[in-house]
């Protein structure tokens, strides 16, 4: 898997899920089981990557972050580089949005 993982220390790992899940539902992301795993996904493929977002609670006081895009040819990309550039650049402005939410 290709995923570009973001480590967030924070006071409260179950709040700061709420914090993401709200940001992620502003930013039009999706819930759903993908898998064998609970993503969020945002796009269709049609157009553009899609773009997906994962929250892992590690513990109490520690929260995973995985983004990455996924288009129609290929497998999953992480956030860097210029292929696909733009979904990753939206993706990567959503987790930043969230960590500064959570980070303060």
């Amino acid at each position: 898997m290709a995923r570009t993982t973001y480590i967030i220390k924070c006071q409260d790992a179950c709040a700061a899920i709420q914090t993401a899940e709200k940001i992620l539902r502003e930013e039009k992301y999706d819930y759903i089981q993908e898998n064998g795993q609970s993503v969020w996904k945002n796009g269709n493929a049609a157009w553009a990557a899609v773009r997906y977002i994962r929250l892992i609670p590690v513990d109490h006081a520690t929260l995973h972050i995985e983004g990455w895009v996924k288009g129609t040819v290929g497998g999953e990309m992480n956030l860097d580089g210029i292929f696909g550039g733009l979904p990753k650049k939206m993706a990567a402005k959503v987790i930043q949005r969230i960590r500064t939410a959570i980070e303060g």
